[in-house]
């Protein structure tokens, strides 16, 4: 049941598979091998079996505990004989740890930047690809071309730097997209996301809430993303 009520909330509606009991073990790269088989689903579905099984008694205790042991073992093997082709490139994934609401005003957009700025340049090394996250970039680097061109210069010759950020189009239309620049302030391709986090990113059915209240009120103050169509765009 629990693992159903999570399947449902990720997609009837809108979707939101957020916190996942499963993701618990994202960091266990063994177990983490379930995902090849069932996905999230079945690392979420056995994650609650073994709780539900310490709970129940001494008998199903000792049966949590070989699970647990049999799927370490299948998980190491699975690793250990696995046939991984090393990358020809150098990623360096620079985390900000920044606070959700910080970056909205304009002194705000600037400080996150320069952050942002001073960790890769410590950080990433001659890495051929920097990733930054989320809404990393909050300015309009399509039309500000010093923004674009601030964020090139922390590159050399050879480096990608790939970061978040909202995109307008000439429709007005706004998307939550990861943006590719390279060393000379190129745009060489973008993504616009296309399954929006209710709420967070959009308000579901937003011109059936009168403008009236609080609510209503708050609501007209914000633009909603638009959804991408899930293809990536040079």
């Amino acid at each position: 049941l629990w693992v159903a009520a999570e399947w449902v909330r990720a997609h009837l509606l809108w979707g939101f598979p957020w916190n996942l009991i499963g993701y618990v073990w994202a960091d266990n790269v063994p177990l983490l091998q379930l995902a090849a088989v069932g996905e999230v689903w079945l690392m979420s579905f056995v994650l609650v079996l073994l709780a539900a099984a310490l709970a129940a008694g001494l008998w199903w205790r000792v049966v949590s505990v070989l699970l647990v042991v049999v799927l370490i073992i299948w998980g190491q093997l699975r690793v250990t004989h696995a046939d991984v082709t090393p990358l020809p490139v150098e990623v360096a994934l620079i985390d900000g740890q920044i606070e959700e609401m910080t970056g909205w005003t304009m002194a705000d957009r600037w400080q996150q930047m320069i952050y942002y700025a001073n960790k890769t340049a410590q950080e990433a090394g001659a890495a051929d690809i920097i990733v930054w996250p989320e809404t990393a970039v909050m300015f309009d680097i399509q039309r500000d071309a010093f923004a674009r061109q601030t964020l090139a210069g922390l590159l050399q010759p050879q480096q990608t730097l790939v970061i978040g950020t909202p995109w307008m189009e000439d429709d007005g239309k706004i998307y939550n997209a990861i943006v590719t620049l390279n060393a000379q302030g190129q745009v060489l391709s973008k993504y616009f996301k296309h399954n929006l986090v209710p709420f967070g990113e959009f308000v579901p059915l937003r011109k059936y809430i009168p403008n009236v209240w609080e609510i209503g009120r708050f609501v007209r103050q914000y633009q909603d993303y638009s959804a991408g169509d899930g293809n990536a765009y040079m």
